[in-house]
This record gives structure tokens, C-alpha cells and sequence, in this order.
């Protein structure tokens, strides 16, 4: 797997997904058509998609224009045109396996008289290890810590095809769930210095601290009802933690490429490496 620097790449919501950097899961692949509204089946914008070769969730970082933003792959884009469900981010930030913060996404939701944002981070005001948890917790939100009202530098819905440059809509590296539909990215950006301080933190606490995300589709930010990555099916009732079904990913810290601490997969991968270079270096 060839690991670009994302503070060498192209930054940006409308980059390609070679400059992202991909958040892995238990589960390889987020199984098709498994959104509870939003339409029935596969191919629509609720439901998040992704197999062992497509990541689902990705995110990227740029220190030096205090940019962090995350994606995500949808199935399609639902009539009408244009994005307009709600979609969720939550983090776990000290390893205890409740979501303790979340950047949530909510076009137009709100009135004008709500001081909220289309895009916004929060703080869960209660214990959100489970879905169960997580739903009571959003049933009465806390209020909004920092909000950005979209625009084309912190948000972009584009089909896969379009982001990518593929050529063949039918290949499944467009349409990952096959039934049709282009996939679509949804993309969306913060500031890292707001989290950080809607954290309690400096920046360069929170460039340190290990993240594990759980990404949540829902028709608006209040409720959880639609699709939970890497969880075969969605129930918003369930009280197994994320952890123990897979709806949390590894862990990372904003700025690493890979897992942290590395899986033994990596391990194995990167030792490898450093003996070919030094096997390279002895031979010259």
C-alpha cells in the first residue's frame, strides 16, 4: 500500500481520495443497503458503502492552514438532487469506548432563527457507548461549540466518478455497492484549532491524541436512523457498545497515516520494509 504525507498533498474537500487518508474498521466492508430509511435497498445517500479495496471513511490534515476535514462514501445521490440528509462523526478521544465529541453535518436543518451552522462540532452531554446511549444523548443535543455555514471551501457532495476522475461509471471502483447508482463523497471540513479548544486542548495536544471514529447517517442530527459504519444493520435501540460491534474504527491521531498503535499488520509490513532498505544499503 503506498503512503502518501498528506501535508505534501493536495488539500482540499474536493481532492482526490489518493490525498486522504483511509480510517480502517473491524469489518472490511460496510454492507450494502443496510440504511433504515431513505429509501429501501442499496443506492441511496443514507447508506454508507465500502469494501476491503474502497474505504467508507477518510479523513486529512493540514497544519499549516488549520484544516481537518473527513469523507465519506454514499451510495448515490437521492432525488432530490443535492445532499440533504445529516451525517455525524463521533470520536472517542480518551480510549474509553463512549464517543465523547461529534462534528455533525445537517444542510439547511435548522431554522434561521437557530443559531446553529450546516456544519458544527458538539460534545455529547452524556455517556454515548452504545447506540442506545448515543440516541438518548442526541434526543436532547448539546448546544452547538463551533458552527461554519457551507460553503465550497469546508463542504462537497460529488459523485466518486467525478472526485476520482473515473471514466467507467459501471466499474466498481464508482459504484462500489454495484446496483447502479454512482457513489457519491460527502466531504467536510472544521477548524483544528476549534476542536482542539472545543477539547479543552492546545493544538498540538490534540495532533498527539489517539482518535477512534464512528460515522453515523440519520435525516437530522438529533437522532441516529439510518446507517452506522461497519455494522451490519442499524439499530438505534442496541445497547452492545461500538466496540463490540465494530461501529468504532481504529484508532489514530489526526496527522498518522496508519493505525496507532500499529496493528501487527502494519508492524509486520513496516519491518519488512526497513529490512529491504537495509538488505538495499548492505548490497551497495
Amino acid at each position: 500500500m503506498a503512503l502518501c504525507s498528506v501535508s505534501e498533498a493536495v488539500i482540499g474537500v474536493a481532492s482526490p481520495s489518493s490525498e486522504w487518508v483511509s480510517i480502517l474498521y473491524l469489518n472490511d466492508a460496510d454492507p450494502t443497503g443496510d440504511q433504515q430509511t431513505s429509501g429501501s435497498g442499496g443506492g441511496t445517500e443514507a447508506d454508507i458503502v465500502g469494501d476491503v479495496d474502497h474505504a467508507a471513511l477518510y479523513k486529512q490534515y493540514d497544519e499549516a492552514t488549520d484544516y481537518f476535514a473527513f469523507r465519506i462514501r454514499m451510495g448515490a445521490d437521492s432525488s432530490p438532487a443535492g445532499y440533504d440528509s445529516a451525517t455525524l462523526i463521533g470520536m472517542d478521544v480518551d480510549s474509553d469506548g463512549s464517543l465523547d465529541y461529534y462534528i455533525g453535518v445537517e444542510v439547511d436543518g435548522v431554522g434561521a432563527a437557530n443559531a446553529k451552522f450546516d456544519i458544527g462540532i458538539y460534545a455529547f452531554d452524556g455517556p454515548a457507548s452504545s447506540p442506545a446511549e448515543t440516541k438518548a444523548a442526541l434526543a436532547s443535543p448539546s448546544s452547538q461549540i463551533y458552527g461554519y455555514q457551507m460553503d465550497s471551501s469546508n463542504f462537497n457532495w460529488s459523485s466518486v466518478a467525478a472526485i476520482d476522475g473515473i471514466t467507467d461509471l459501471t466499474s466498481v471502483d464508482a459504484d462500489v455497492d454495484q446496483v447502479g447508482n454512482p457513489d457519491y463523497f460527502l466531504s467536510f471540513s472544521v477548524s483544528f484549532s476549534h476542536l482542539a479548544a472545543a477539547m479543552g486542548l492546545d493544538d498540538a495536544s490534540l495532533l498527539t491524541t489517539p482518535i477512534s471514529f464512528a460515522a453515523i447517517t440519520s435525516q437530522n442530527l438529533n437522532q441516529i436512523n439510518n446507517d452506522f459504519n461497519g455494522v451490519d444493520g442499524t439499530d438505534p435501540n442496541s445497547t452492545t457498545t461500538w466496540t463490540d460491534s465494530g461501529g468504532v474504527s481504529e484508532t489514530y491521531t489526526p496527522e498518522s497515516e496508519v493505525p496507532v498503535p500499529e496493528s501487527a499488520t502494519y508492524a509486520l509490513l513496516f519491518s519488512l520494509v526497513m529490512l529491504g532498505c537495509a538488505g538495499s544499503r548492505r548490497r551497495r
